[in-house]
């Protein structure tokens, strides 16, 4: 249940993603519990009416001797990329006024997938873009560098051993352009107090909407890029889903450490909300 609204989401036999309303407009019944898709439509487990996944309209109803022109199954927009499923919702009922813009990187199947996160947080989900350009709490809270698990981080943060050993640096510059958000950090690191020029990093942050933000990692060594979705899933309960690329040929030991890094920042907001 998202938005206070039941749906329900299949593919038909051509592949295609399609999200539609729960509830069978004929008399009710869950399309989500027991029914299934045939070829291009989704057939309620009552009747037996079915309803093209690309219209909504009723192209089989057993029993009557006529379709019924007058049911429809109200199907929502969608756009499937990333590696998910967006569906386009507007408190008015209004039509999309942008769109998603896909990654090269990921559509041309180059960069590989490396590792996926599924978490649930505790909070609005405003709060998780808001915390992402909160420029002020990144140059005192994420000193401390990712080789600490989400309870170090927060019991000995800078104090720690391994944030002696090493320490990050921040200088963050941020945008805002119609409905996106763009963060560019410009990231260093300290290896027992003396910055390390082949630890320099930039990291391009891209909000698109409430939902949906994207990272792109550049250093000396490789290029990474995180894709991480929000979703509201019931009041201040978010689930977030991180799912992390690497192009062709990236070192392991850069993919290990980005790869506990995202982790480990997902770690350390549980204990903050």
């Amino acid at each position: 249940m998202n938005f206070g609204l039941e749906l329900v989401a299949f593919r038909t036999k051509d592949g295609v993603a399609h999200v539609a309303d729960a509830y069978c407009p004929h008399l009710g019944a869950h399309l989500g519990a027991v029914g299934r898709v045939v070829g291009d439509c989704i057939e309620c487990p009552f009747h037996g009416w079915r309803f093209s996944g690309k219209t909504g309209a009723c192209t089989h109803a057993p029993f009557s001797t006529k379709l019924p022109e007058f049911v429809r199954l109200k199907q929502w927009e969608v756009h499937e990329l990333l590696g998910f499923v967006f569906i386009w919702h507007h408190a008015e009922g209004e039509a999309p006024s942008w769109r998603i813009e896909d990654c090269p990187e990921i559509t041309g199947g180059d960069w590989k997938l490396y590792s996926r996160f599924d978490d649930r947080i505790s909070c609005h989900i405003r709060d998780l873009i808001e915390n992402a350009f909160d420029v002020a709490h990144a140059k005192h809270l994420h000193t401390a560098n990712a080789f600490l698990s989400p309870v170090e981080f927060l019991q000995s943060g800078a104090e720690s051993f391994w944030a002696r050993f090493m320490m990050n640096h921040w200088t963050v510059k941020n945008r805002i352009e119609g409905h996106v958000c763009f963060s560019e950090i410009d990231a260093d690191a300290s290896i027992l107090g003396k910055r390390r020029p082949f630890l320099h990093a930039l990291v391009t942050n891209q909000a698109i909407g409430p939902a949906l933000m994207l990272e792109r990692v550049q250093c000396k060594f490789a290029s990474a890029l995180a894709v991480i979705a929000m979703l509201p899933e019931e009041p201040l309960q978010v689930r977030v889903i991180q799912r992390l690329h690497f192009e062709p040929n990236a070192p392991w030991l850069f993919r290990w450490i980005l790869s506990n890094a995202q982790q480990s920042q997902v770690g350390a907001i549980h204990f903050l909300y």
